[in-house]
């Protein structure tokens, strides 16, 4: 085939041989297969027009062969960077044109697990907003390379669709479980676009371990139809490692104080996150003391009025470095229920220590955070048992608003020791 004509060679012996036994016609069939260009289509009416010999064939692709037939792709969906302090996520999609280019393109991107974990960042609402190329790190943006115009796409926040709807309307008020909708619009042959946007990790959420899978669709929507062209996937587990790394100790060596007979134990309660093996920061990390707790039947309950928390000790690190105390506070309670303001009057069992509202105790991969205080047991305790020795346990509990959440704590995760 030579500039869309087809030759014909044919053997020049096989011919003679026809001759000579008086044949001159020849019998037969043969077929040629080919691939239409989409380029040379009338964009009005989707025909063009095929010429064999003194024959010519109209081709009929309808009015939607360019949406219907353009070979156009999802080159790649991915999580292209991941920070671990501020819990953001950021996502690419990559859009592929092949030789014929496409038309009427939009991608519909969701969340198809534990959407609820995630929110969209930027400036991205229930109204068609024109894309730019600009990174500010918050806002979508669109890149466009291989092409001769630069007109950007459009974005918007729209409800997720149901079986029945491919690409979800704009201008929809209320959205409680969004998706975003890409609307690219027409691609030239070999053209690439890419868009990157923005997600948040919400603070307070049970993140630990649960994955967030996220779906990207591609459809071309033409006069009579919209059609598949493609589907991106990329998952995102968030990850908290403290394996080996959440400790309580005696901090220290336990002293009898001369004056009263008294015992005063130094205890350590500390918690790290491993670097390499977790992804995301802990938000609003909260300790959790008692001296007996519900889980912890080891201690005789009748010693906890021989027993008492030194307020005048405690202190908090961070990476080894200590926290100034105007940044956090200290809540006691008497049942292990219901917190309040430190009283000499009672005898508290359990103590919450968590940062102030507007400085929480964060914790990212890497870092590190202690409390050491001391807890005083009386001589009386001794008489009260009738013997020279004592087991003091102690029970030490995390709380954060986005590790997990267990049944019998509400909203701590499951990390604790005890002595």
């Amino acid at each position: 085939i030579e500039k869309n004509k087809v030759k014909f060679t044919l053997d020049q012996t096989y011919l003679k041989g026809l001759v000579d036994k008086g044949r001159n016609q020849l019998n037969g069939s043969f077929y040629v297969k080919g691939q239409i260009d989409l380029t040379k289509i009338n964009n009005t009416d989707g025909k063009a027009t095929l010429t064999v010999g003194n024959k010519t064939v109209t081709l009929d692709y309808g009015p939607d062969c360019i949406e219907k037939f353009g070979s156009v792709t999802i080159g790649g969906k991915q999580i292209s960077k991941i920070d671990k302090e501020k819990n953001t996520l950021t996502y690419t999609i990559t859009v592929k044109a092949d030789k014929d280019g496409c038309k009427g393109l939009y991608v519909v991107d969701k969340f198809t697990s534990n959407s609820n974990l995630v929110s969209y960042l930027g400036n991205i609402s229930s109204t068609e907003t024109e894309l730019n190329s600009t990174d500010n790190k918050q806002d979508p943006f669109e890149t466009i390379e291989k092409s001769s115009s630069q007109s950007h796409g459009k974005i918007y926040k729209a409800k997720i669709p149901d079986s029945n709807t491919k690409i979800p309307a704009s201008g929809e008020p209320n959205i409680t479980n969004p998706c975003i909708v890409w609307n690219i619009g027409n691609m030239e042959p070999n053209e690439i676009r890419t868009l990157t946007y923005y997600v948040k990790l919400k603070d307070k959420e049970s993140l630990n371990g649960n994955t967030i899978k996220n779906s990207a669709s591609l459809y071309s929507k033409g006069s009579t139809d919209t059609y598949d062209k493609g589907t991106g996937n990329a998952d995102f587990t968030p990850k908290i490692d403290y394996d080996g790394l959440f400790k309580k100790t005696v901090d220290g060596n336990i002293t009898r104080n001369a004056d009263d007979g008294s015992y005063t134990i130094p205890f350590k309660s500390s918690i790290s996150i491993k670097k390499d093996t977790s992804n995301y920061t802990i938000k609003n990390l909260q300790f959790y003391d008692y001296l007996k707790h519900d889980l912890n039947t080891e201690i005789n309950a009748d010693l906890l009025q021989y027993i008492h928390f030194d307020k005048s000790t405690f202190k908090l690190y961070k990476n080894n470095s200590v926290v100034d105390s105007a940044k956090y506070n200290i809540k006691w309670s008497t049942d292990n229920t219901e917190f309040k303001e430190w009283n000499d009057k009672d005898n508290f069992r359990s103590f919450v220590l968590s940062g102030n509202e507007d400085t929480p105790i964060n914790l990212s991969p890497g870092e590190s955070c202690y409390i050491t205080y001391s807890v005083t047991v009386k001589p009386e305790a001794f008489a009260k048992l009738h013997t020279d020795s004592i087991h003091a346990f102690n029970r030490f509990i995390a709380h954060a608003d986005n590790v997990n959440k267990r049944d019998d704590f509400a909203g701590g995760f499951e990390a604790w020791n005890s002595i």
